[in-house]
């Protein structure tokens, strides 16, 4: 139990006044019974005020000496906790405010910052001031404040960890994080300290990472379906020729069959000889082993000397084949690689003849400002939206199975779009299923 100062002043100048009362009352009684002389009696006075201001002196020094102490250890006391303070300080300013992953600790109640740190103030862009006018929700998507209040409303452990959370900065820009907290006591008031994980870039590669693992798995599948597809296109033309020149050896045939079994003999020849070029082709042009060779190009010229050539190949299949040029030749003639040109056409047209097995083939180009555009345009089967982009990847196939209706090794859309930006072009497909297809091909004059 304390006592408290002002109370035990007064009880002790009280009793020290009262005993310095009987102390002179008594002295001065006894005194004056010993003699009768004044000299002695004045003697005894003297040495009797020595004797009471040597007590009082003795009295005094020992409460001064003890008061003294006790400030003293005082002193000591508050000079020990300052530095205990202090350490703390520096302690807090080391953990939290210099650390270099972003803290901050806000009020449980309001979800207002109370306190943040610098590398918080760094990663979000906020000023120290602007933070502390702030709550949980300003950092928030305005789609995740729910979600935000749900969880807090949920949790309420004293450590939790919740993962892949968006973060929105000053600037707008959206980080992902990972968040650590735990519940304090931060100036008498109930909040939680958060540390702050940036997991944005890993996020990015775990995703680039999943994409190249989808993307390694889908090319495995193209080459599996390209060996699958080269095979049968190498070994189906030669097993015609090998079986039609049987057939020629027979002296008995007709001079009419002779020259159909030739005539098949020399087609699979054609094919086998255009699926070794292409693919020959392409590996030139990805390996870098061509370079463009301009030349001036009568684009008239090309245009029906290309036309001659389909004009033969549609000829048993029912097909029609037209060409469109621009009625005014003002530029009939450019300056341009003439041997990729032809190949880039010569793949459009060769699709647009695979896939439509009746109807019009339309081909030719016009002029669009500082650019020549090719088209082909077919009313064959169409390709569905989704595999617009499909379409020019090396052995893709819409149907890659043995028994497709249509031939081919799954390259000659890929060469064309290859060969188009060698040349600095560009190709466009615009299509849809059951409604044909329209390959453009641009290229600067």
């Amino acid at each position: 139990m304390q006592i408290k100062p002002r109370n035990s002043a007064i009880v002790f100048s009280g009793i020290y006044f009262l005993v310095s009362i009987l102390y002179i009352y008594l002295s001065d009684t006894i005194i004056s019974t010993l003699s009768s002389d004044k000299d002695v009696l004045t003697q005894i006075q003297t040495f009797k005020g020595f004797g009471f201001v040597s007590i009082t002196t003795g009295i005094i020094f020992f409460l001064i000496y003890n008061l003294v102490s006790k400030l003293n250890q005082k002193i000591e006391k508050e000079h020990i906790l300052n530095q205990q303070l202090n350490e703390q300080k520096n302690s807090f300013s080391l953990l939290f405010l210099h650390n270099p992953a972003p803290m901050w600790i806000y009020e449980i109640n309001t979800l207002r910052f109370i306190e943040v740190n610098d590398a918080a103030i760094k990663k979000y862009g906020f000023t120290r001031e602007e933070f502390l006018k702030m709550t949980l929700k300003d950092i928030r998507p305005s789609d995740e404040v729910p979600k935000l209040v749900e969880n807090l409303i949920e949790h309420t452990e004293d450590y939790q960890i919740s993962f892949n959370w968006k973060h929105r900065t000053k600037s707008g820009d959206v980080i992902f994080v990972d968040v650590y907290s735990h519940a304090v006591i931060f100036n008498e008031i109930a909040a939680r300290h958060v540390m702050i994980v940036d997991i944005t870039e890993k996020k990015k590669y775990l995703e680039d990472l999943v994409q190249a693992k989808e993307q390694a798995e889908l090319s495995n599948k193209l080459i599996a379906a390209f060996l699958q597809n080269i095979s049968h296109e190498v070994r189906t033309p030669i097993h015609w020729m090998v079986g039609y020149l049987n057939l020629l050896e027979d002296k008995t045939i007709s001079e009419s069959d002779a020259s159909k079994y030739s005539k098949y003999v020399q087609q699979g020849s054609n094919r086998l000889i255009t699926t070794m070029d292409n693919l020959i082709v392409l590996s030139e042009m990805e390996s870098g082993v061509i370079k463009p060779k301009p030349e001036n190009i009568n684009l008239v010229k090309l245009v029906n000397d290309i036309l001659e050539i389909y004009q033969r190949t549609v000829y048993y299949s029912g097909q029609k084949l037209e060409v469109k040029i621009p009625e005014s030749n003002a530029i009939a003639e450019v300056t341009c690689d003439k041997k990729m040109i032809t190949l880039v056409l010569d793949c459009l047209l060769s699709n647009a003849v695979k896939f439509s097995d009746e109807g019009v083939i339309t081909f030719g180009y016009n002029y669009l400002g500082d650019q020549v555009e090719f088209f082909v345009e077919d009313t064959g089967i169409g390709i569905n939206e989704e595999h617009h982009k499909q379409i020019f990847e090396k052995f893709f196939q819409v149907d890659s199975s043995i028994s497709r209706p249509y031939e081919g090794t799954g390259i000659g859309l890929s060469i064309a779009l290859k060969a188009a930006e060698f040349l600095g072009g560009r190709i466009d497909v615009k299509s849809k299923v059951g409604e044909g297809s329209k390959f453009t091909f641009s290229l600067p004059l």
